[in-house]
Order: C-alpha cells, then structure tokens, then sequence
C-alpha cells in the first residue's frame, strides 16, 4: 500500500510537469502559425537584408556588434532567392530546432536512464526548460535562429558523449563529419558559438583520441572567429564585484516574472522568480555534484566531464557575458534572450541528478524487487521541490505566454505600417504633417518599438529613417 500511495505521489508530479510543459508547446504552436511567411523585420533584423551595393561576400562575412552572422544571412538570401519572404519563416526554422532538439533530449534520457518514471519527469523537466515561454525574445524574433541552432549543437555533442559514455557505437564518418563542420557553423552563426568549440575541444582532450582528420574543425573555426572580428573593438569590464554580481543574477534568473514586469524598475515582480531560481539552482547543486563525496569526484571526474558538456556551455557564456556586458548594468544580465543558452545549465544538472538517482534504484531494485518504485526521501524531495516551483511561477508562465502572442502581433502590425510609409514616400517625401500623423498611428509598448529602429519613437529621426536605405531595403525585399 505504501509503494503505491508513494508512486501516486510520483506520478502526481509528473503530470504536473507535463502540464507546463504542454502549455509551453502550445506556446511554440500558436506562435509557429502566427509568424509563418509573415512580413517582418524587427530591428538588427535590418542587418540580414543585402542592399546589393556592397560586395555579397563582404557583407555575408561582416560581424554584428561582433557576432559572426553568415548562417542567418544565408538563410534569409536563399528565402530571397527563391522568391520567397526573406525573414517571414527564421521564427518557423527556430520553432523547428527546438522540436528536433525535444527528441536530441529524450535520446539522452532514454540512453542514461532506466526507471520509466525518473525518466518521464527528467525528460519533461528538460523539455519545458529547452523550450521555455521566458526566452520569449528569441522566441519571437526573426534575428534569433544563431541561439536555438548553437544550443541545439550542445545537445547533439552531448548525445555523441553520452553514446560512447555507455559504450555505444557510432557510425566514425557521420561523428567525423559532425566534429569538422559543427564548430564552423556554430563560430558562422554568433559569438557564442566559440563557447560551443569550447566544448568541443574538451570532449578531444578528455576522450584522449587521436581524431586526426576530425580535429581540424576547432582550428579552423577558431581562425574565421579571430580574423572576420578582427576590428571589432570589444570593451571587456574586468571588474571583479561587478562580474560576480552579474554572474549570480545570470543564474538565478531561470525563473522570469511576465513580460510586462520586465524592466529594472519593477523589483517586487522579480521576488519570486529569483527566489525561486535560487532554490532551484541549490536542489540541483545537492542532487548533482554534492550528492557525492569529494574521494569519489577526485577519482571519477574526468570520467563524468563529458556528460557536463551542456553546464561548461552554459557557464562559458555566462562568463563571457559578464565580461562583456556587466558594462550595461547588472540587470541587463536577466534579459530574456539569454536565457536560450543559460537553460543549458540547469537541463545539464538535472540530467545529471537524475543519472545518480538511477543508479541508486538499480542498486534498490538488485537488493529488493519491491523496493522498483519505492523511492527514498531525498528523491521524494527532489521531484516534488522541482514540481512545485512551476506552481509557484504559473502567473509568470501564462502571463509570459499571453504577452509573447500579443508583442509580437504589433511588431508585425507595426512593420506593415513601416511598408505602407516606404511605399508611399519611395517616389515623392511624404509632408510633415501627413508623416507625423503615420507616426502617430504606431503601437508602441514594452518590448514593441515603432520600426524600424528604437529611436524612431522620437519623430525627428523617424524622418529620418523614413528618407534612409533602411525604407529602401524594406521596398526592395518587401
């Protein structure tokens, strides 16, 4: 009777994971309909239209604030080339990574663990973090492709990892293949794509393989990362309180309060969510690394390394973030679209906590076969801690989703305007007083700027851009 009032409990809290994480597929769906081939570009979006002036190759291979962006100028000169709408599908293909990416994750899991329950609720848990409503920034900009592609690479490694982790066999010329070509797209696509070399290169060192042929991705990637930014002048803060600070706010923002909550004035709103993470983070931490003891990782850590491969992702860009950013002020390292790439780290501790747990009910179950599914305090805790956090950040989590349809239904609204003005001025400018009045027709909100820049909220340059290449290339392309 207490095996199963105890696997009612489990089963309890695997069903509600599941609800989120429903909700937050919903979320993919609805948005993947209402973005699919619509006209937009939003902002550094301007940046993957060719204005067939300058030399394409030089303009494909140009850095963005530092950024490597080639994939995503490809992917949009290939829409164009086909007729199609250059950006009106970049949220689509991002839609489409995450959903390959939930099977990369039940890959993993399947391969690791054994007990069908560990296994749902670990599965779930990692999916509702991987596809999270709180990255809703990169979820509704057409920009964002390089972020979901890169994190998506980290999982593929990490699957290669876990495979040869149990001693599975992989095919040698697709693994090849995978080692030369991912670093490249991966340094091709954004600057964070170094983290994923990173990466790379530690599964070379800690496998002790002789990869030959394979090896000469990282090198290669390594140089196009140097030499296409090599004038870019990059502003490092070295501060050290100030990137401890920015480093501690960064991990413990998993948990987000509502869109409409989310500025530096509005401090009450990120009470729980922080909170929340904090505890979370700590759950993970006990249930991960300091479930062992300090012999057992001074003998096994090498061992165990590969499998971290989607923590030394996250915390690489978590330091280098810092580094680069915590110029900008401390809140600005819980911004939305970091969280596509931090997420990494708590999916990378669950998978691990859940590891340890298996081997734990292996050892049960050899012992006592009734024992299979009588699961002990610490993993009663864990389960019911991680379940019961989601309940605490529902109001965040429909709130976020709710907003996330709304923003991105006036970006689009608001872009078509932008089309109607380029058009109309494109033979003759357009009066003041007839352009104010467009102007004033804009929807401006939080996290929705009058296009096609956010200083075009002030009407002057408004003018502007309305007179500049930004309304050529929008009548070009659009």
């Amino acid at each position: 009777m207490k095996d199963f009032l105890n696997l009612n409990k489990t089963k309890f809290a695997i069903n509600i994971v599941l609800f989120y994480l429903i909700i937050s597929l919903l979320n993919l769906f609805f948005l993947f309909i209402n973005s699919f081939g619509k006209s937009i570009v939003y902002e550094d979006s301007f940046t993957l239209l060719y204005d067939n002036k300058s030399n394409f190759y030089l303009w494909l291979f140009k850095h963005h604030n530092g950024h490597i962006i080639s994939i995503s100028k490809s992917i949009t000169s290939f829409f164009n080339y086909i007729s199609l709408n250059p950006t009106g599908y970049n949220i689509s293909i991002s839609i489409f990574i995450l959903l390959i990416g939930i099977f990369i994750i039940y890959k993993i899991i399947n391969v690791l663990i054994k007990d069908s329950n560990l296994k749902k609720f670990t599965f779930y848990y990692c999916v509702f973090l991987w596809i999270s409503p709180f990255q809703w920034e990169n979820l509704l900009w057409e920009f964002q492709i390089p972020w979901f592609l890169i994190s998506f690479l980290v999982l593929l490694l990490t699957l290669i990892n876990v495979l040869e982790f149990k001693n599975i066999v992989l095919n040698p010329k697709y693994k090849n293949l995978f080692f030369i070509l991912s670093p490249i797209i991966a340094v091709l696509s954004s600057g964070q794509g170094i983290c994923y070399v990173g990466c790379l290169f530690i599964t070379f060192f800690i496998q002790k393989k002789k990869y030959k042929i394979s090896f000469i991705g990282i090198p290669v990637s390594i140089f196009l990362f140097v030499f296409l930014r090599k004038d870019y002048d990059s502003n490092l803060d070295l501060n050290f309180i100030n990137n401890i600070q920015y480093i501690f706010l960064m991990l413990n923002s998993t948990f987000k309060p509502s869109i409409t909550s989310f500025n530096r004035e509005s401090f009450i709103d990120w009470i729980i969510p922080t909170i929340s993470t904090f505890i979370f983070n700590l759950i993970l931490l006990k249930n991960s690394f300091f479930k062992q003891n300090i012999s057992f990782w001074r003998k096994n850590l090498i061992k165990y390394v590969p499998l971290c491969i989607p923590i030394i992702y996250g915390m690489q860009f978590v330091i280098l973030t810092s580094f680069s950013r915590n110029q900008f002020g401390i809140h600005q390292g819980v911004v939305s679209r970091y969280l596509t790439s931090l997420n990494l780290v708590p999916i990378g501790l669950i998978i691990i906590s859940a590891y340890f747990f298996s081997k734990e009910l292996e050892i049960n179950h050899e012992k006592n076969l009734k024992s299979k599914y009588k699961l002990n305090k610490n993993f009663n805790f864990f389960i019911f801690s991680l379940a019961a956090l989601l309940i605490i950040n529902s109001s965040s989590i429909f709130k976020t989703i709710t907003e996330t349809k709304k923003i991105y239904t006036l970006r689009q609204q608001n872009f078509e305007k932008f089309i109607n003005i380029c058009k109309l001025n494109e033979n003759e400018i357009i009066k003041d007083q007839e352009l104010l009045e467009y102007h004033q027709n804009f929807k401006e909100s939080f996290a929705v700027n009058i296009p096609p820049l956010p200083r075009a909220k002030f009407f002057g340059d408004f003018k502007k851009y309305v007179n500049s290449d930004l309304c050529e290339l929008t009548v070009n392309y659009f």
